[in-house]
C-alpha cells in the first residue's frame, strides 16, 4: 500500500500521507516486512495508533502497520498482579546473521496489554541479556524504541526489536517500569524467554 493517510491509522485521526505502508497480520509477515523496513533510512511500527501524532507533512518514509491477532507467546499469558500483559515471539534473522564471523541475530515480537482498570505509561526498561556462555550483559533505558507509550485500559502497544549475540543460543529476560494515572509506580517482569538458532550442518 502506498500514499496512505496516516491520519486513518491513528485514534487522534491527524496525519499526513504515508509513503509505503506494510501490513502485518501474521507475526510472520511482521518479522518479514520489519527486515524490508530496515534497509530504509526512515520507518516506523504503528500499533493500535493511540500514541501516535503526525504532521500533515506526512511521513515520507515505510510505515510497518501491526495488525496481528494474537502473539505466539513464550511467556505466561495471565496478566500479572498489576493486570498487564506481556507476550513475545522470537524470530531467529538468518540474513543479518554471519556465523562464520560469530554473530547471530534475532528479532522479538513484544505486544504489552493493559488489562487493568487505570491507564498506565511504560517509563522505562531494563534488560538482562545471556548469550551461550554464560557472559551477562544489562540494558537499561527510557521507554521502548523511543517512545513511552500510554496504554488505556484495554489497550495494547506493540513493537520490534533485535537482539544480536557472538553464540547460537542465549536468553533474554527483563522488567518495564510502568506508571499509572493516580501516579503510582510499578515494574512488569518479563520472564526468561530463549533465543535459539537452527542446528546448521555442513
Amino acid at each position: 500500500m502506498t500514499d496512505a493517510r496516516l491520519a486513518d491509522l491513528t485514534t487522534l485521526r491527524v496525519g499526513g500521507p504515508a509513503g509505503t505502508v506494510l501490513t502485518a497480520t501474521t507475526t510472520d509477515e511482521l518479522v518479514e516486512h520489519t527486515r524490508t523496513a530496515w534497509h530504509d533510512d526512515d520507518w516506523l511500527v504503528v500499533g493500535g495508533g493511540s500514541n501516535l501524532l503526525v504532521a500533515d507533512q506526512g511521513f515520507d518514509g515505510t510505515v510497518v502497520l501491526v495488525r496481528t491477532r494474537g502473539v505466539d507467546a513464550v511467556l505466561p499469558d495471565d496478566p500479572g498482579a498489576d493486570g498487564v500483559t506481556v507476550r513475545v515471539s522470537v524470530s531467529f534473522l538468518p540474513e543479518q546473521s554471519e556465523p562464520a564471523k560469530g554473530r547471530w541475530f534475532w528479532a522479538y515480537h513484544i505486544r504489552i496489554e493493559n488489562g487493568s482498570a487505570r491507564t498506565i505509561q511504560l517509563i522505562s526498561r531494563e534488560w538482562t541479556i545471556s548469550d551461550g556462555r554464560g557472559v551477562t550483559h544489562e540494558v537499561q533505558g527510557e521507554g521502548v524504541v523511543g517512545e513511552q507509550p500510554v496504554m488505556q485500559p484495554g489497550e495494547s502497544f506493540d513493537y520490534v526489536s533485535g537482539c544480536p549475540l557472538q553464540t547460537p543460543t542465549g536468553a533474554m529476560s527483563g522488567r518495564y517500569f510502568m506508571v499509572a494515572e493516580d501516579g503510582a509506580s510499578f515494574p512488569v517482569d518479563i520472564p526468561r524467554f530463549p533465543l535459539v538458532a537452527p542446528a546448521v550442518t555442513s
